[in-house]
């Protein structure tokens, strides 16, 4: 048995109010008529500032009530993921004019993400602090580190939702570390293992049209440094440096809802990385992932997934398989991959609810086929279920446990999820 430590993908903690909004203001011109607007006010907000949201206000005062769109800026400003709340209203006045009303309530976004493990021969201690609404407009980064009797990492990131008010969009991370590189089965057995001194920095930047398509230039300066060769393998890994260039294409019209994002969310990213180092470890990537989540019965969800990649990737940047979704039945984050092909089907419960949030039990079932240069392809399925928390006043809010079991071999896996939501 495995213990992990992930960041997965998690929907926000959001209240279905877009049909609540639209239906307001259509009463309001039945009763009214089609009214000017004179003001626009926005209250509740103590750190963002109020052009994030009114950024997402495509009417002007002077315009008239029939072309403000409340459904759309409600979903808009509930998938920023740094309200709790969001309403707005409508407010005839004695100048014949209408006030919109847009009320807020912030989340909590600057936020400790402590790690602590402790499993068999492995020991892992760290903190990273994030923060999802920096200076008060709507950005976010991350600093922190790992150390482990494996080794250690230090990551630090920053990420542009919207820059300077556009439909621009950008990332820049970077990760620096030394330690135990370890490649293994589905039953957690270890085939091979090195010491790997890693460089990455990774850097993204994209436009989003209609709200839902987002072409997206990707690139990366990675290098690798191996030092001991603890267990040899067929493939011996090889030191060097690597910048890629790429494109990524991205559909997401997901909408906030209750404890989770309604929807399809789709992206294919191509890679090129030409050798920069004595060592040609140039490679081509292709990377398709594609979920959709929608209600059932009773606030219930299920959501869907499909995950393909097809390389060529020198050993020591190798895909790495397992806690993720559509992987959650493997070892978390040992099994190198060039190749692999995954589905999964969730089903999630909310079995209690409150202010603080949402709790909900999940029921998954998975499978796939990887493989690794050199190596015979590896079939792999299995079920599992977990425990999730949704916090409601937390920008990151999802606190997850779960347990898989992967059938080929009888092995099972526990991780810890931490989630986050996708720039776009």
């Amino acid at each position: 048995m495995l213990l992990g430590l992930l960041v997965l993908p998690r929907a926000t903690l959001a209240a279905v109010g877009a049909d609540v909004v639209e239906s307001a203001r259509n009463d309001f011109l039945t009763l009214h008529g089609d009214r000017p607007i004179d003001v626009i006010t926005i209250e509740g907000l103590h750190r963002t500032k109020p052009a994030v949201v009114r950024e997402w206000v495509t009417v002007h005062e002077g315009d008239r009530l029939s072309r403000f769109d409340a459904h759309t800026t409600w979903e808009n400003l509930s998938r920023l993921g740094i309200f709790s709340h969001v309403d707005i209203g409508f407010v005839p006045l004695a100048s014949g004019g209408v006030e919109i009303r847009i009320t807020v309530a912030e989340k909590w976004s600057l936020y400790p993400v402590p790690m602590l493990i402790y499993w068999n021969d492995t020991q892992i201690a760290g903190l990273v602090l994030a923060e999802s609404n920096a200076f008060g407009y709507n950005k976010g980064w991350a600093l922190g580190g790992i150390y482990s009797n494996r080794g250690w990492y230090t990551i630090a990131s920053y990420v542009d939702p919207n820059i300077a008010f556009s439909n621009f969009y950008g990332k820049l991370s970077v990760l620096v570390g030394s330690g135990l590189l370890e490649n293994q089965t589905p039953d957690g057995r270890t085939f091979q293992s090195f010491d790997l001194d890693r460089y990455d920095v990774q850097y993204s930047i994209g436009y989003t049209i209609a709200g839902k398509f987002s072409p997206t230039l990707t690139g990366a300066f990675r290098s690798a440094d191996v030092g001991t060769i603890h267990v040899p393998a067929m493939e011996a890994p090889v030191a060097g440096s690597v910048v890629s260039q790429g494109i990524k294409l991205i559909y997401n019209d997901r909408r906030a809802r209750l404890y989770y994002d309604k929807g399809l969310r789709s992206s294919i990213e191509y890679q090129h990385a030409f050798s920069v180092g004595k060592n040609d470890l140039s490679f081509d990537n292709l990377i398709t992932e594609t979920s959709y989540t929608t209600e059932t019965i009773f606030d219930h969800t299920l959501q869907l997934g499909l995950y393909w990649a097809r390389s060529q990737l020198p050993l020591v940047f190798e895909h790495r398989l397992g806690g993720l979704e559509g992987t959650r039945t493997l070892p978390a984050g040992l099994v190198p991959a060039d190749r692999y092909l995954s589905a999964t089907a969730i089903y999630q419960i909310p079995f209690w609810k409150g202010s603080w949030g949402t709790a909900t039990v999940l029921g998954l079932i998975e499978g796939g086929r990887y493989k690794q240069d050199g190596r015979p392809g590896v079939p792999y399925w299995g079920p599992g279920g977990g425990l999730s928390i949704y916090l409601a006043k937390v920008t990151t809010p999802t606190i997850g446990v779960d347990v898989a079991y992967e059938m080929m071999t009888g092995t099972p896996t526990f991780s810890l999820a931490i989630g986050f939501r996708p720039t776009r």
